[in-house]
């Protein structure tokens, strides 16, 4: 069987712990200490990313909130540019009301980061990272852009909803002739384990729309359907791919009606689509696997 097919085996170990008979054993527990989850977010009614055209016109909005209602002594809210934490800002200090909602431009962020002077030291390509720094109601201070921070609470970006951290990105202006032509595609040995040449094409009458051929192909496979329908929304450059059957006939296996569906972001700068495609079929559905289509 293809070995993109996973089988996981569960076991469920038990474990006896055996106590001694004394009557009422005192028992040393240890000190535990509650901390707090953040949550930090794009106002969905502002702009979510900083076009290098446009820089001036850019207005965007930070929410931050709390996960679960336990709430810290404060929170400190704080930007980050590049990921150089020597360029590092205090956006807004002593947070203790939630949520609470931080309005900016581009001209604040120069204002407010060390290492930068001017609106046209900002280029595409750019980013700005927006975290929170914490203090708990013991003086215990979590700084969140801490190298260590994100480690020790790697079950936090599992949690339905969670967000300790929003990236504002620099993005090239949309050139529709870089959203098609050919593309190299691969997808990871740990994934669906393809590398091959794809054809995107435009759509004639929505740039916004492109079609995508030769998935299966790459995968040894008859692709006599399709191809996959991808739309990008010229504002967010998000990407949504529908619901397309590519093959009738697995090259690989005993399946039926190969399918493609998904999401995932287009780089305006370098014409790179980064999508992640369920794939199903009549018999079986696979899972999720990463896929990143390159301009040859």
């Amino acid at each position: 069987m293809k070995n993109k097919l996973k089988i996981i085996l569960l076991v469920s170990m038990g474990m006896l712990f055996l106590v001694t008979c004394k009557k009422d054993p005192k028992l040393n527990m240890p000190n535990l200490q509650q901390s707090v989850i953040p949550k930090v977010t794009k106002d969905a009614t502002k702009d979510q990313i900083m076009s290098d055209l446009n820089l001036p016109g850019f207005n965007g909005s930070v929410i931050v909130d709390l996960y679960y209602k336990d709430k810290p002594k404060s929170m400190d809210l704080m930007v980050c540019m590049n990921g150089d934490v020597a360029n590092t800002a205090v956006v807004k200090s002593n947070i203790t009301s939630f949520p609470t909602s931080t309005d900016f431009t581009v001209v604040n962020l120069v204002d407010w980061l060390p290492n930068i002077t001017s609106i046209n030291e900002i280029v595409a390509g750019n980013t700005f990272k927006f975290y929170v720094d914490i203090t708990l109601e013991d003086g215990t201070v979590i700084k969140g852009n801490d190298p260590d921070y994100v480690p020790n609470n790697p079950a936090v970006s599992n949690l339905p909803g969670s967000s300790i951290d929003v990236v504002y990105d620099v993005a090239c202006g949309l050139n529709y002739a870089k959203t098609f032509g050919s593309y190299h595609a691969v997808s990871p040995a740990s994934d669906w384990a393809v590398d091959g040449t794809v054809t995107i094409t435009a759509d004639p009458v929505d740039p916004n729309t492109v079609y995508v051929a030769n998935l299966e192909t790459i995968d040894a496979t008859n692709e006599d359907k399709g191809p996959l329908v991808m739309h990008i929304d010229p504002v967010t450059f998000a990407v949504t791919a529908d619901k397309t059957v590519l093959a009738s006939v697995a090259g690989w296996g005993p399946y039926h009606n190969l399918t493609y569906e998904g999401k995932g972001t287009y780089n305006t700068c370098t014409g790179t689509y980064t999508m992640i495609f369920t794939i199903t079929s009549t018999e079986l559905a696979f899972g999720d696997f990463h896929f990143t289509m390159t301009r040859n």
